[in-house]
């Protein structure tokens, strides 16, 4: 069953959507509303919810972090009806106006929905200021090469997008890189921040933490992975030495799209790209 749901922290509306034909959504999805600024949009799946959700609030300007289109999928009609400018930064650009440089697949169709184009998109501000707030946009790769962060310095708040999701067991075939992706959460970490609104799982206390929790996860893998590598062994044969198990239903399921050896491959790009 598709759930809608609404939490307010510290004056951020929290929009939680999630798309199921049955049972439990696979992937729920988040967006933000703060003071008149509206950041990511949720699936298509959800529109409808989404677009009644947000009826009766304000919206000046929709911000998006990244392409991804359960991040997009409601900019443009939400940007219709409330005649507000969409900013994307110029590496989303032309994924939002043209479209995907790769298949979207059955898996993301079904869960997800369409991808619906954006037109006019405007570039980012160097900062997005209102009477209450000033977001500033941080350019953290490695999730995909357009992805950004928002930082609000006097509130603590970091709009994470899919910086932070949680520990990954699975990576994308054709987005993500793991070195790239651990630089990113070094930079932020640099940055005091408290509350972590993360698109998929927001945390709204120790976000820092998390995030911290999340790079040695990281670093940890990839440490594993490249050992077991220069000693000789294949990706399959590292998945083993480490315990990683395939779920061949997922695996199929979307199309050899996800999986741990994916993820194993992204962190032994580092050594292979030397």
């Amino acid at each position: 069953m598709s759930v809608i749901k609404v939490t307010n922290f510290q004056g951020v509306d929290m929009i939680e959507s999630g798309f199921s034909w049955f049972g439990k959504p696979l992937l729920n999805v988040f967006c933000f509303y703060v003071d008149g600024i509206l950041i990511d949009t949720g699936q298509h799946r959800m529109q409808k919810s989404i677009i009644k959700t947000l009826e009766n609030k304000k919206i000046n300007q929709i911000l998006l972090t990244h392409h991804h289109e359960d991040h997009t999928g409601n900019a443009q009609i939400l940007s219709s009806i409330h005649q507000a400018p969409i900013y994307a930064n110029e590496l989303s650009m032309p994924f939002i106006t043209k479209g995907f440089p790769y298949r979207i697949r059955f898996y993301q169709w079904f869960h997800l929905g369409k991808i619906e184009l954006i037109k006019n998109p405007l570039p980012y501000l160097e900062k997005f200021e209102t009477k209450n707030i000033c977001l500033e946009p941080i350019y953290t790769p490695g999730h995909c090469q357009d992805h950004y962060c928002f930082l609000e310095r006097n509130k603590g708040w970091l709009f994470s997008g899919d910086l932070y999701i949680g520990n990954l067991q699975v990576m994308r075939n054709n987005d993500e890189d793991m070195t790239t992706m651990i630089e990113s959460i070094i930079k932020m970490l640099e940055y005091d921040f408290d509350v972590l609104f993360c698109c998929h799982h927001p945390k709204i206390t120790n976000g820092k933490k998390y995030l911290r929790y999340k790079l040695e996860y990281l670093q940890e893998f990839q440490q594993k992975a490249i050992h077991f590598y220069q000693q000789g062994y294949s990706v399959k044969e590292i998945m083993r030495k480490m315990n990683k198990k395939e779920n061949w239903f997922f695996k199929v399921y979307t199309e050899n799209d996800i999986g741990v050896d994916f993820m194993v491959k992204s962190a032994l790009r580092k050594v292979k790209n030397d």
